[in-house]
């Protein structure tokens, strides 16, 4: 049974990736190319790149996709937070919130995601 699921999941990533060749190539310019690795699409970050019938576009790039910091958030278990304690989550929860607000915007600008109200 195994086998055959991944039998299946290995014939439907063939099939998809050959639509998405497909489907780019078809785009005036677009760069599809098959490496080692995998496919890659578009030639670099200027190539315009777009799915499901979403306008192309050039891939995004700004401060709102900068890396989150990990750090640990100290305070006894049951105290009361301070003031500073407060203030690094609520700014941790900014930038989250703009990363992932970024992240939404990337994939429906690019049709990967329908977005939405």
């Amino acid at each position: 049974m195994k086998n055959s699921i991944s039998a299946i999941y290995f014939s439907l990533s063939l099939l998809c990736m050959s639509l998405l060749w497909l489907v780019v190539s078809v785009n005036a310019g677009t760069q599809v190319t098959d490496t080692a690795a995998g496919y890659q699409v578009g030639k670099d970050a200027t190539e315009l790149v777009g799915f499901s019938g979403a306008v192309p576009s050039a891939q995004r790039a700004g401060a709102a996709q900068a890396v989150v910091t990990a750090t640990t958030i100290t305070g006894a278990a049951g105290a009361n937070p301070t003031q500073a304690e407060y203030a690094v989550v609520v700014a941790r929860v900014n930038d989250l919130t703009a990363l992932v607000n970024e992240l939404r915007a990337a994939l429906v600008e690019k049709g990967l995601i329908k977005g939405g109200t």
